[in-house]
């Protein structure tokens, strides 16, 4: 945004802007009621979860503080730390609510007298960077390992270690056929429950798998699976089954376990395994492999793995996933899938959330490179049959010609209804040109 602001407005002091740890740990402790108040070295930027109509625009755009725009026009800013809190703040007044934060520094206004005229990157004090712009004054980047070692969870494709608390272990033990199941725990387009029933006597641990994704048909995942019995007595004596790497698939979407443990010996209180009507069971599963459908992983790149509140990980912030989470604002996926490609991960034509919202991100964060390789995706998903429908006129609103040049190729006649559904209104020159040369090429349908 910024080099391209720079390029329009002839900005030539407009500097590069890096992340920034100290900002980040800024915007970590933001909350509802002080996020508002100005920093000494910063400008806050808070993101609505949507912009609402026109009647809440007013109360949506005070509660966002600054605008993007505005703020990427001061040519001095050059650091930037974002964070994506476990809460949202509601607006009053709209049926929307903020739900990140992002500052924006050193600058704390703008000032237009700090603006130079002249072509982006040729009055810069440190330099010209390969973007275009000025390098930044000052060097705010820590290396790169630490970086990752820091918010790169080492199992990206996701990560679910969970404790099941069941309150009354009794009707398992009393019942062959009784069996308590956990509510499933996602992330993204993966799922995971668990739970316990007996089989022959014994205690039997299981997960369940699924894909959240409607459109997805055959799949598989390979995943790193553990069973955990806790002890009330001592943690250090708890019992770990680990099955080691495991095929899960639409077919066989469940792994099992057989313990030697009886009724008598979940009952017996010097094993510790029960304590009054409760027994403690957990899982750690990291997703390896993922097959017929798309898992994104920047999401896992977005936080420290210690914030991620679907699974409970070692650190100062612990969740114990013991029963349904409920959450405000929940993301449909689209913005992960975005995120994914922008860094070479395929374009999901068929992704959880849809193209037509996937096509707005691309379209919102004026990425043109990314729009055009759906544009390749959606000819390739065609084959040797015609372009979808709904895909067509995505393609005539995003301007994407060569997925209506495909769709010209293979017609003997122009239906006129179909040219006035794809909505003329919205064709760009290029397209509107390529459909009257067909049509004078091969007429109307008759």
């Amino acid at each position: 945004m910024r080099a391209e602001i720079a390029e329009k407005k002839q900005i030539a002091n407009m500097q590069e802007v890096h992340w920034d740890s100290d900002l980040e740990k800024i915007a970590e402790g933001l909350r509802c009621d002080n996020y508002k108040n100005p920093g000494a070295n910063y400008m806050v930027l808070a993101y609505p979860a949507f912009f609402g109509n026109a009647t809440e625009k007013k109360d949506v755009m005070e509660a966002m503080v600054n605008l993007d725009y505005h703020v990427n026009s001061i040519p001095g800013q050059s650091k930037i730390g974002c964070y994506l809190p476990d809460i949202v703040c509601p607006i009053p007044h709209t049926r929307t609510s903020i739900v990140s934060f992002c500052l924006v520094g050193p600058k704390t206004r703008r000032d237009d007298g700090d603006i130079k005229k002249g072509v982006p990157g040729s009055q810069c004090p440190n330099g010209k960077a390969a973007n275009g712009l000025c390098k930044a004054y000052y060097n705010y980047f820590r290396p790169v390992s630490d970086i990752k070692s820091e918010f790169i969870d080492p199992s990206p494709l996701g990560h679910f270690k969970t404790l099941f608390i069941v309150q009354n272990i009794h009707p398992v033990l009393e019942n062959m056929d009784c069996k308590i199941v956990t509510q499933y725990f996602n992330k993204m387009n993966i799922g995971f429950s668990h739970g316990v029933t007996m089989f022959d006597t014994r205690l039997l641990l299981f997960t369940d798998c699924r894909v959240n994704d409607p459109n997805v048909g055959e799949w598989r995942i390979k995943a790193n699976l553990k069973f955990t019995i806790n002890k009330f007595n001592e943690k250090i004596d708890s019992i770990i089954y680990d099955c080691g790497d495991v095929w899960f698939d639409n077919n066989i979407n469940f792994i099992q376990r057989t313990t030697f443990l009886t009724a008598n010996d979940l009952l017996n209180e010097d094993f510790g395994f029960v304590r009054g009507t409760r027994f403690i069971m957990g899982t750690d599963i990291r997703i390896l492999e993922v097959e017929g459908f798309h898992q994104p992983v920047v999401m896992n790149h977005r936080v420290p793995p210690i914030l991620d509140i679907l699974c409970e990980l070692y650190g100062d912030k612990k969740v114990s996933a013991t029963g349904r989470i409920q959450f405000q604002v929940a993301s449909a996926g689209p913005l992960e899938e975005f995120l994914d490609c922008l860094y070479g991960a395929p374009i999901p034509v068929h992704g959880r959330g849809g193209l037509k919202d996937f096509l707005n991100i691309a379209d919102h964060f004026l990425v043109r490179a990314v729009t055009q390789r759906v544009a390749t995706a959606v000819i390739h998903d065609a084959g040797v049959n015609e372009v979808n429908w709904e895909f067509l006129k995505l393609s005539v609103q995003r301007n994407m010609r060569r997925v209506v040049h495909r769709w010209l190729i293979g017609k003997q006649s122009i239906n006129k209804e179909d040219v006035v559904d794809l909505g003329l209104h919205r064709m760009s020159g290029e397209i509107m040109k390529a459909i009257v040369k067909k049509v004078l090429e091969l007429g109307w349908k008759k």
